[in-house]
């Protein structure tokens, strides 16, 4: 099958050349440079973070200790991050509503019959989370 664009033109090149960037300075662009956090927030600020979040999104539910393993979780994730591209998320509040919440809501959707495995799991969604809240069940991570 032809290409369909015949003039070999980029559209990133040619939007990064329109911005001031050509040649050298866009070979080294962003390549390999994962976005780092702006704050990440003391455990004990974390976790009140997130029982704010949780309180608002109807889980109100989570204990104070599974919050505090899950802003540990956070912790490990935002310092990580600068290493490893973990993820897209690097605020509190999203990081608690699009990765916790929706690893955690499936439990409220479904009843989860254990050992459960986490297939290609990442950074650790949503085995983690559910590790967190399920303690003495069996879930792997693979």
């Amino acid at each position: 099958m032809a290409h369909k664009n015949k003039t070999n033109i980029s559209p990133y090149k040619t939007r990064k050349e329109r911005d001031g960037l050509s040649g050298k300075a866009l070979a080294q662009g962003n390549h390999g440079r994962h976005k780092k956090p702006e704050v990440i927030y003391s455990l004990e600020e974390a976790n009140d973070r997130l029982a704010d979040i949780f309180r608002n999104h109807d889980f109100g539910h989570i204990t104070h200790e599974q919050r505090k393993k899950l802003a540990h979780f956070y912790q490990l994730l935002m310092e990580t991050q600068g290493k490893e591209n973990f993820t897209r998320l690097l605020k509190i509040k999203d990081i608690a509503i699009k990765h916790f919440i929706d690893c955690m809501i499936v439990t409220k959707l479904t009843d989860l019959t254990f050992p459960l495995m986490d297939v290609g799991t990442g950074p650790g969604f949503p085995g983690i989370p559910l590790k967190i809240l399920y303690p003495e069940k069996k879930i792997i991570l693979a």
